[in-house]
């Protein structure tokens, strides 16, 4: 469990070689979402579930408004704050642990470190100048995520994700955003099918090059469960599998929903590797 101060800290020491992978729990308020949709879509149940994640050991908590799954149906803004605020205003006040706020909206993104929030979880994709401006002006870390075609119409998804990558950095550092700011994520599950994200997997060292601390956000998806055979939007051990690999294989940070179940693999993880 780390603070915002030493959530910077952890950006800015990057890639120092002791740094440990932090664990990112997730906290969908929304109706719709395709794993804990309506859960906790009422403010005392997403407050409920945001300390039970504290209890566990999470590092990072990240709170979206809006579904992002297969299908959806884009929401406003206004929506989407009506959604975020009532949760976000009480989570900045009892939650010791940096929040970031997943959202595709700048004004949203806006709103949200007003209140409190200290990081800025952009699921877009595209380069909106307008979300990378706030992280210059906030000077918040920027998580920016690969979010772009259509599924089963990449060529070569490495390469056009690392070029996503540069071209993100590129933008960052033209506004303003400092390089320790930043966070690469390849996107995982978004319009994306099995095969191209089974080959980003096995990528991920390759990815984790790229020279920023990489997340990966897997939690539940469908070709989690297309690999251990579970059901799609039900894969536990999917998520406990795909965790391990990921932080064998260079990501930094794993946003997931059961933090309970990370929390004992990472640790695990980490005993075996001071071993050695």
């Amino acid at each position: 469990m780390i603070d915002k101060r030493e959530f910077i800290t952890w950006l800015q020491q990057f890639p120092a070689a002791w740094l440990r992978p932090l664990c990112m729990g997730i906290l969908n308020v929304t109706p719709d979402s395709f794993h804990d949709g309506g859960a906790y879509l009422h403010p005392a149940d997403a407050l409920h579930r945001l300390q039970q994640m504290l209890v566990a050991g999470v590092d990072l908590i990240d709170i979206g408004a809006m579904s992002s799954r297969p299908g959806h149906q884009p929401i406003s803004a206004e929506e989407e704050w009506q959604r975020l605020a009532p949760v976000l205003r009480q989570a900045v006040q009892i939650c010791s642990v940096p929040i970031s706020v997943d959202t595709d909206k700048a004004e949203v993104a806006e709103a949200a470190l007003k209140a409190g929030a200290a990081a800025i979880n952009y699921c877009g994709g595209k380069q909106d100048t307008a979300i990378y401006h706030l992280a210059a002006e906030y000077g918040v870390p920027l998580i920016v995520m690969h979010r772009d075609g259509e599924e089963g119409g990449h060529a070569a998804i490495v390469n056009e994700v690392l070029a996503f990558f540069q071209a993100s950095r590129r933008t960052a550092l033209s506004v303003g955003v400092a390089e320790w700011q930043l966070v690469f994520d390849p996107g995982f599950g978004f319009a994306k099918n099995v095969a191209e994200n089974v080959t980003l997997m096995r990528a991920l060292p390759q990815l984790a090059a790229a020279g920023r601390p990489l997340l990966a956000g897997f939690s539940h998806k469908r070709f989690v469960a297309a690999l251990s055979g579970e059901r799609a939007g039900a894969a536990p051990y999917g998520n406990s599998a795909l965790s391990a690999y990921c932080l064998l294989h260079g990501v930094h940070i794993i946003r997931v929903h059961e933090v309970e179940h990370f929390v004992p693999v990472a640790r695990a993880l980490r005993l075996l590797q001071e071993e050695n």
